[in-house]
């Protein structure tokens, strides 16, 4: 971000605040993942551990806790083998379209950046860039959702009089709100 604000201020500029994608943001769209995969994966996991624990099998009921074979687990737990192996690619497929999911999301939020300096609102959201004098600024929204207020991030959208650019999992929303109505009440 370091040379981003470099690369943008003009000499007698000094920045207020500077705000990238949250790290919280990603982490929080990250470790969904894990969560998704625990909520998916441990019925099966319980029920073949203790379809195992009854047969003498240690073998099935080792892999069962190690979680190593969804079609086995299955199988383990008395479902026929058409059944458990249509389970696990799903499974398998659910996985990975949220790990592509995140890899996107985290692709597209990753240039986002606002800086506000003492002169102006310098913005890069997507493809779009926002460059804009304080006397051009209306107005500041910022919404987040309960988990969003939790991490600290949140969207801002910024309108101007021409045009208003939306700025999501942005770090220190509540700051750059308050900041932005400063300028504008002051002027």
């Amino acid at each position: 971000m370091d040379n981003y604000i470099n690369s943008i201020l003009k000499e007698d500029e000094k920045v207020i605040v500077a705000s990238s994608v949250s790290k919280s943001a990603l982490l929080v769209i990250w470790l969904s993942i894990p969560a998704v995969f625990m909520a998916m994966y441990l019925p099966a996991v319980i029920s073949a551990i203790a379809s195992a624990a009854k047969s003498a099998d240690r073998a099935v009921s080792v892999l069962a806790f190690l979680g190593v074979d969804l079609a086995g687990l299955l199988e383990a737990a008395g479902v026929s083998r058409a059944i458990s192996v249509f389970v696990a690619v799903v499974f398998t497929i659910l996985v990975i379209t949220w790990i592509i999911i995140a890899l996107f999301f985290t692709r597209m939020h990753l240039g986002y950046k606002l800086v506000l300096t003492d002169q102006r609102i310098v913005g890069k959201a997507k493809n779009e860039d926002m460059d804009v004098t304080w006397d051009k600024v209306k107005n500041v929204t910022i919404s987040h959702t309960w988990i969003e207020r939790l991490f600290k991030y949140g969207t801002v959208t910024i309108v101007t009089k021409h045009y208003s650019r939306t700025f999501q999992c942005m770090s220190k929303p509540n700051e750059i709100k308050r900041v932005i109505f400063d300028h504008i009440c002051d002027m």
